[in-house]
């Protein structure tokens, strides 16, 4: 895909080209620039037009949009939450093993193994490593659940959700929805040192395999690109990634750092430093500007 776009007050004149399959870091040479790192976010989710240009993103791309504060439905359960961008609701199995690659604790892992699945088809495999589950860890797991004041049956399970559990539940949705293009503000907020190399080794793999704990080949799945905003300062973040994309300049522009399999391209907002992707898929603002400077509500998950 690719950006030309002007955006006032934050991003002018940007013009990228973006390869699928990849891992791009959005980074700014200072703090000033986060709100021109958001906004090339929110134009890449379409959460935000630009005034001038285009953002042209492939229409049978599937597009998630994360934001930094999460944001949970908390009428429904964990797993309802959870599942709740899919097209195609998802095994338990796949769901727990999403869950428990990103680091969720282990009372939740287990409270979702309980859940009760009203799928008849599912019934009698369910009941049956019920059983086990009795057997073996099932009073374990049920003092833990008590002890942490929590309700299997509660519909407001989430309220016992702590900070960086609440931010794995809501990375996990966007995981479990299977995007071709996900778009992360600050994945790794609220998450300490451990659970994000965690995050960003599931997000490397999400990307090497075209998705996680999907059955099928490989080769026929459509790949995968994931572009998220961080420090210079973050380490697994700039490690994890493929390409940096550096905004702020003093064109107002934004540069991408190409990955040590080719030599960076060093556009700084100029109109004629398109990068050209071995296969057209995701193009970025070609001018970015709004004239209100308004913000759609955002989509996605």
């Amino acid at each position: 895909g690719s950006t030309r776009a002007t955006q006032r007050g934050g991003l002018r004149n940007v013009n990228l080209r973006l390869r699928q399959g990849r891992i791009y870091a959005v980074v700014g040479v200072e703090a000033q620039h986060d709100s021109s790192k958001e906004q090339l976010l929110r134009l890449l989710a379409k959460d935000l037009h630009p005034t001038q240009g285009e953002v042209v993103i492939p229409s049978h791309l599937k597009v998630v949009h994360v934001e930094q504060a999460p944001q949970l439905m908390r009428h429904l359960s964990l797993l309802e939450n959870l599942t709740l961008g899919c097209t195609q609701a998802p095994s338990l199995d796949r769901v727990c093993f999403v869950c428990t690659s990103l680091g969720l604790s282990r009372v939740w892992i287990q409270l979702l193994r309980r859940s009760t699945d009203t799928n008849e088809e599912k019934e009698t495999e369910l009941a049956a490593t019920q059983r086990l589950r009795e057997k073996t860890v099932g009073g374990a797991v049920r003092a833990e659940i008590a002890s942490n004041d929590i309700d299997e049956n509660d519909r407001d399970q989430l309220a016992s959700l702590s900070p960086r559990d609440c931010r794995i539940v809501h990375l996990a949705r966007a995981i479990l929805a299977d995007p071709n293009l996900l778009v992360l503000h600050w994945p790794h907020s609220s998450l300490d040192e451990d659970v994000a190399s965690k995050l960003f080794g599931v997000l490397r793999r999400f990307v090497a395999e075209s998705g996680i704990g999907i059955d099928g080949d490989m080769s026929l799945r459509q790949q995968h690109t994931v572009i998220f905003t961080c420090s210079t300062l973050d380490t697994s973040a700039m490690d994890a990634a493929d390409d940096v994309i550096i905004v702020g300049n003093p064109a107002g522009g934004a540069t991408l750092l190409r990955g040590e399999d080719s030599p960076p391209s060093l556009s700084f907002g100029s109109d004629k430093a398109a990068i050209s992707p071995p296969r057209g898929d995701i193009s970025p603002p070609r001018g970015i500007s709004s004239s209100s400077g308004a913000i759609s509500p955002p989509r996605g998950i």
